[in-house]
């Protein structure tokens, strides 16, 4: 049985209320007027329906540690997710054929299998951004293919178990998926757009790469690093604070953001 990391988001009580409605870097400040001295802030929470397709590899994503770490990570931003782990298809054309039936703004398909045709991240794809692919998800549809990230992060090496240790993960695949996740939900929320040239995905420029105009970073402790809206991953797009780590967005990626 897994085991349930927990590490709480951060925030701020700007206006001495004592109540903490302001996230560490707060996102919704210039696109969605939310300052908390405006009185009426715009509702920040968003539904997430998750299906899997069945026999993952070891089931390692279909848990609710997964899924609340990821919770965890957006609210940093402000943002409350409510993902959704709702059903389990047996073959990918059948998760293809489903529909949003939870009705969510957003819609997330685990598969084990990566969609022929797909060309791009062999991790995942965000079809609702996307333009050019006969990939038929439910509306606000992105997927993440859970073989080929667990053949990363495990065969290939790519998590040393310190990340997991001081992550809110449980496995080198859930620290990699994180990652995977947090990438294609930004590009529903718009994170990133400032420096891409066109619609996803041969208009996506990858933070840090040379079609990167902008030099713009994150800066944790000391360290200078890209965020996750990089091409692939390293560990240096976890950030540390007080022990544990999390996955970061630079300013310019956010301002950007707006509503799915």
């Amino acid at each position: 049985m897994l085991q349930t990391k927990h590490y709480p988001a951060g925030g701020a009580d700007i206006d001495t209320d004592g109540v903490k409605e302001h996230s560490n870097v707060h996102i919704g400040e210039r696109q969605w007027g939310s300052a908390p001295t405006d009185g009426n802030p715009p509702s920040l929470t968003f539904g997430v329906e998750a299906d899997y397709v069945d026999e993952l590899p070891e089931n390692r994503l279909d848990n609710e540690n997964w899924v609340t770490a990821i919770e965890e990570n957006y609210a940093l931003y402000g943002i409350t997710l409510n993902i959704e782990r709702d059903d389990t298809v047996v073959t990918l054309t059948d998760a293809l054929a489903s529909s949003n039936d939870e009705n969510q703004h957003l819609y997330l398909l685990v598969s084990s299998e990566r969609a022929s045709g797909i060309g791009g991240n062999p991790w995942g794809f965000n079809a609702d951004e996307s333009i050019g692919t006969s990939l038929e998800l439910p509306a606000n549809g992105h997927i993440i293919y859970a073989e080929s990230i667990s053949e990363s992060a495990t065969e290939e090496n790519a998590v040393p178990a310190s990340d997991v240790t001081n992550s809110p993960y449980n496995s080198k695949t859930e620290v990699l998926a994180g990652s995977v996740e947090m990438h294609e939900l930004g590009h529903s929320f718009d994170v990133g757009r400032l420096d891409d040239t066109g619609a996803l995905p041969l208009g996506e420029v990858y933070s840090g790469s040379s079609s990167d105009q902008n030099s713009e970073r994150h800066e944790t402790s000391g360290a200078t690093r890209w965020s996750i809206m990089r091409r692939g991953w390293d560990s240096n797009s976890l950030a540390s604070h007080n022990g544990n780590s999390y996955y970061v967005f630079s300013i310019e990626e956010l301002s950007t953001i707006d509503q799915p």
